[in-house]
């Protein structure tokens, strides 16, 4: 504490206004939606309309610009800067962000470095507004104070530097290698980080070339995709795809590809049983009817967020690419899968 006796207000408060402005030319949030990053400049031009989310963390901007005037007019604004304070720490309650006018919104998938210098540029207020005082106190003659805003900012800048730190390296060693790759250009993540690799087929079948049987749960909704897209499923090179009592197929006709469909009666190779239970996971079963053999039996967890979103744990995508998942596994397990042919 002794050390902090040899800096005046006014250096501290320059540098918290110093990093305040830093923070703008960093990502403060970063969104689930194509890992969309929002840097402070933008977060101080449009959050204004946070209460919208239920969030008023960025009213601590105005506060913490109130702090830095009355510090430079010789003024020690304790009230204004525990209200700036108080509304930072609204921000670890921010979890969706409406993106447009028809209300669409997207969880927040994890804090840039922004957020965590701007927390830090408040909490260096605090020391400033201890120093202050005290500056003021010496003026006068009177006896220096209990430096109680000086121990609530040393406290909180530990605390939120201590904490980041924490948060970003056990959020690193815990990853799966799909987590980790985004957690390179953030902070840490909002939520629990997901651990669990992608699915992998042990005892997959050799270049499948049979009719694969899918029964998708009625009552599913997000994993109604890819599984119940026909034309989809055969576009990845599955050779016959059955639901119910027909089978598709594609047929070549002046070189153009269109989908035809007979009535099947004999028992298919494979059969891919589909279900879902709402809010909570996925789960894909594909078994090998000739040796009623379980090729896979993979579950997706879903990560917790308060609309219905697609983000589970480890990925699924509704339209995969030939190296996501759930294709990847499904090509993998019929054996039709090539690392040399990914989109």
């Amino acid at each position: 504490m002794y050390y902090f006796e040899k800096i005046s207000a006014r250096q501290i408060t320059l540098l918290a206004l110093g990093l305040w402005i830093f923070s703008l030319f960093f990502s403060g949030l970063v969104l689930y939606y194509e890992q969309q990053h929002i840097s402070g400049f933008e977060i101080l031009l449009t959050g204004w309309l946070s209460p919208l989310d239920g969030n008023f963390s960025w009213y601590a901007n105005i506060f913490f610009l109130l702090c830095v005037f009355y510090l430079f007019i010789g003024r020690t604004p304790k009230i204004c800067a525990l209200i700036a304070a108080l509304l930072s720490l609204d921000t670890f309650r921010y979890s969706m962000l409406t993106m447009n006018e028809g209300g669409h919104s997207t969880p927040i998938y994890g804090y840039g470095w922004g957020a965590i210098i701007w927390l830090i540029s408040i909490c260096a207020i605090f020391i400033a507004i201890d120093l202050k005082q005290n500056e003021l106190k010496k003026a006068t003659g009177e006896q220096k104070g209990n430096k109680i805003f000086l121990i609530i900012g040393f406290i909180l800048l530990v605390s939120v530097v201590g904490l980041s730190i924490y948060h970003a390296h056990n959020d690193r060693v815990i990853a799966n290698k799909s987590e980790t790759k985004r957690l390179q250009t953030i902070a840490f993540k909002r939520g629990a980080v997901c651990s669990v690799e992608g699915p992998f087929v042990y005892q997959p079948l050799v270049n499948f070339s049979g009719t694969l049987e899918v029964v998708v749960d009625e009552k599913v909704s997000h994993a109604a995709y890819p599984f119940s897209e026909i034309e989809q499923l055969l576009s990845w090179g599955i050779p016959k795809i059955r639901v119910g009592s027909v089978d598709y197929f594609y047929e070549s006709s002046g070189g153009v590809h269109e989908v035809s469909s007979v009535q099947s009666y004999k028992r298919p190779d494979v059969t891919l049983y589909v279900n879902e239970i709402h809010l909570q996971s996925i789960r894909a079963v594909l078994v090998e009817n000739t040796k009623t053999r379980v090729i896979f039996d993979q579950v997706w967890t879903w990560e917790n967020h308060q609309v219905n979103t697609r983000y589970f744990c480890p990925e699924y995508f509704s339209y995969p690419k030939s190296d996501q998942q759930p294709r990847k596994l499904l090509m993998q397990a019929l054996g039709l899968y090539s690392d040399f042919n990914k989109e």
